[in-house]
């Protein structure tokens, strides 16, 4: 259900069972989500250059437990507050979440909260864009069930990998995933396009992006401003993609890889570190054929 009592708040309601393949899960999920325009509580002039807002989000899981111990929670709620603010060219956003105590098999029965807090800030102007994302979150795997032989089914939060999707085959054999009991890291990005008829640039111009991705382990399993000295994951890599003429543009790529196949994958191999070149040609000699 979607609510707007004014102008400058928006809210969803949801209520229902998860999902579960061709079935559904056990539990009954409730939900609220709350967005405020700033600017138009204020009534502030649509020319302006600032834009604020804020929101918040509550979600409870109802399971019913009927075990052996006591105080296990059949309800497990989660809240989360965050801000979005853009003044001109500047970008910047951020999101606290908190989970109460959920004990399952992927945090091995552990009584403790889940949190999580993400930043992100961006900058453009003209031909030159850069933004920065920091991520830190412990024990947020957040199932409809708490158990069952698969636990990455039904899931109540989405956690993406904060890395970058590469174009090629070859750079994608190591893809990171997010480590929901714990992890620590930021990635970045930076682009540069050299104009068309600069020295770099060329006839067409020339485009320059570099990305760069670390993640490890927390100190504290549970303290989310924690970073511990285990690596799990870093990626550097840039990309040129120039077009030469009217027919043929050209991408090359340079990536430096570090995997930690134990934590990622759940294995007992080696880390992997790799470094990766890349090339792409397009050469279009009609005008639908290449």
């Amino acid at each position: 259900v979607h609510v707007s009592p004014t102008d400058f708040i928006k809210l969803k309601m949801i209520y229902g069972r998860t999902r579960k393949l061709f079935d559904y899960s056990k539990s009954l999920t409730r939900g609220l989500d709350a967005d405020i325009n700033i600017n138009k509580l204020i009534k502030a002039k649509e020319s302006s250059q600032v834009n604020f807002n804020i929101g918040g989000s509550f979600v409870t899981k109802y399971e019913e437990y009927v075990g052996p111990v006591d105080n296990f929670p059949s309800n497990v709620d989660a809240f989360s507050g965050r801000f979005d603010l853009s003044a001109g060219n500047f970008t910047l956003d951020g999101e606290y979440v908190e989970k109460g105590p959920d004990p399952h098999l992927l945090n091995k029965e552990s009584f403790e909260k889940g949190k999580a807090v993400q930043i992100n800030t961006g900058f453009t102007q003209n031909n030159f864009g850069a933004s920065v994302t920091l991520r830190s979150l412990s024990n947020m795997n957040f199932k409809s069930e708490r158990e069952g032989e698969f636990m990455s089914i039904a899931p109540l939060n989405y956690i993406p990998a904060l890395t970058k999707q590469h174009d090629y085959l070859t750079s994608n054999i190591y893809v990171y995933a997010a480590q929901g009991i714990g992890e620590a890291g930021l990635q970045s990005d930076w682009y540069y396009t050299f104009k068309p008829g600069s020295t770099l640039g060329g006839k067409y111009g020339t485009k320059i992006a570099a990305n760069f991705s670390l993640y490890h382990s927390l100190e504290d399993s549970f303290d989310v401003f924690s970073i511990g000295d285990k690596k799990y994951f870093s990626d550097a890599n840039i990309e040129i993609k120039k077009k030469w003429s009217k027919k043929f543009e050209a991408t090359f790529a340079v990536q430096k890889l570090f995997y930690n196949t134990s934590v990622i994958q759940s294995a007992g191999h080696e880390s992997v570190e790799a470094y990766v070149l890349a090339f792409g040609g397009l050469y279009k000699w009609a005008r639908k054929k290449s």
